[in-house]
């Protein structure tokens, strides 16, 4: 009978430890787990891109973009990154709160050595050395790589020119015109109207835009703009493969490029001195790199497919 009681409080006490033991290692498994970075398991689609033209979002030293309001902001056919790997420069998504999504499309990059984000935000694959936040990582990563990102003689060219400050163009209200390739000085298209680039190599001192107005341009079409670029929420397109490259001379506040509210850009823009924003309810295509980039909610942002070619 003794025996009995001994091997039935043995048997207890057994159960007692093993129970304790399991709730003891799932603890520090959840601990474990709270430890682990945001992540993917899968590989990469392919390595970290080093060419500038597979980045729709692309800045030198920093890139803070709100996200959607009540929406999800898309980025697609394209990569975002940062170059730079100081510690004040980083790739900044998501940082309003959770309902200010954005989404990177399928087959994407979101690349930055310093990465602030949240679960406001989905990527597909992510390389970053030094990820904050607990993104929607569908694909890999992070994904540790060296910087700087894309090698600094692998960035674009920026043209020397002058503008001509004597040969001002203005547009009236309303009016439409179209504008020979060569030297100018500022561009002031009034609201309601629209001026038509007809192809070839424009250089202009500032171009400022009005409400509801127009800059028509085509594939062939360069735009090299001495100062800064203002287009109030107007259209600027519809090529994709138009060319803009903007100095910023006299940029105040350090912003070369505003787009203002609710409105719809293309072309490929390079503005390597100062910053570009990308304004509030925009609709871009094409891409979009400077010093820094920044935006308000709601933009959508797609980049250029390429074409298909049969075998």
């Amino acid at each position: 009978m003794e025996d009995d009681v001994v091997v039935r409080t043995r048997r207890g006490i057994d159960v007692r430890i093993v129970f304790a033991l399991c709730v003891i290692t799932a603890v520090v498994a959840m601990g474990v787990v709270r430890m682990w970075p945001a992540g993917a398991t899968g590989a990469p689609t392919r390595p970290v891109d080093r060419t500038i033209n597979s980045y729709v979002l692309f800045a030198l030293d920093n890139i803070s973009l709100k996200g959607g309001n009540a929406q999800v902001a898309e980025i697609d056919n394209g990569d975002v990154g940062v170059q730079s790997d100081q510690p004040s420069d980083s790739l900044n998504l998501c940082q309003g709160g959770s309902s200010h999504q954005t989404k990177l499309g399928d087959g994407t990059q979101a690349n930055s050595a310093n990465f602030n984000t949240s679960s406001a935000c989905s990527f597909w694959d992510v390389y970053s050395n030094h990820l904050v936040g607990t993104p929607t990582i569908r694909n890999s990563g992070p994904t540790p790589f060296t910087t700087p990102l894309i090698p600094p003689a692998s960035l674009p060219p920026f043209p020397s020119f002058s503008c001509n400050p004597a040969s001002p163009v203005t547009v009236p209200n309303n009016a439409s015109q179209s504008l020979a390739p060569g030297t100018y000085g500022n561009v002031q298209i009034k609201d309601g109207a629209k001026l038509t680039l007809t192809g070839g190599t424009y250089t202009f001192c500032n171009i400022s835009m009005g409400q509801n107005t127009s800059l028509i341009d085509v594939d062939a079409t360069i735009v090299q703009v001495a100062g800064t670029v203002n287009t109030d929420g107007g259209t600027v397109g519809p090529s994709a493969n138009a060319q803009f490259f903007v100095r910023g001379d006299g940029a105040g506040g350090g912003v070369a490029v505003g787009f203002g509210r609710e409105g719809t850009v293309a072309g490929t823009w390079w503005v390597p001195n100062n910053q570009m924003n990308l304004g509030h309810g925009t609709d871009l295509t094409g891409h979009f790199w400077a010093l820094r980039l920044q935006s308000d909610f709601n933009i959508q942002v797609h980049g250029v497919k390429a074409p298909c070619v049969d075998p």
